[in-house]
């Protein structure tokens, strides 16, 4: 949902793939300051009356990684080569959600994402631990 939306804002806008708040681009769910984008997830849940959000385009740990106490998940994985070559799938079964990766199924930890969980998934380890750290700070640019 387009930011300027949700202040009311309904005149003219861009394409959804043209502004750089849609959905397609937006990263700040991902990257920015859990205290900054807090309202503006519980905004989104409030205007669509959901539970939670689901993201891509911005790969992290390795492994699905929940943010805002579960509420955004974080599902790119890093599938190219790049990338680590983390293949995962989030299922979703009626109420529970699930990650797929490495022939297992791992329950989505509740909360802030408990770096313990995920150690060993996908081949992060290590890795895994900082970025799901990071996931809860602001944003830090790769040298």
């Amino acid at each position: 949902m387009f930011c300027h939306e949700l202040a009311g804002n309904l005149g003219e806008e861009p394409g959804l793939s043209e502004a750089d708040d849609v959905p397609l681009w937006y990263r700040g769910l991902a990257q920015n300051d859990a205290a900054t984008e807090l309202a503006h997830v519980d905004a989104l849940l409030g205007f669509y009356d959901d539970d939670h959000i689901v993201i891509g385009h911005t790969p992290g740990a390795g492994v699905i990684l929940p943010r805002f106490e579960g509420k955004v998940l974080i599902v790119d994985t890093g599938l190219f080569t790049y990338y680590g070559a983390h293949g995962a799938s989030l299922l979703i079964e009626g109420d529970e959600m699930v990650a797929q990766q490495d022939g297992e199924r791992y329950s989505i930890p509740q909360g802030e994402a408990p770096p313990a969980i995920f150690a060993g998934v996908g081949g992060a380890k290590s890795r895994c631990t900082r970025r799901a750290a990071a996931a809860n700070r602001p944003a830090q640019h790769a040298s």
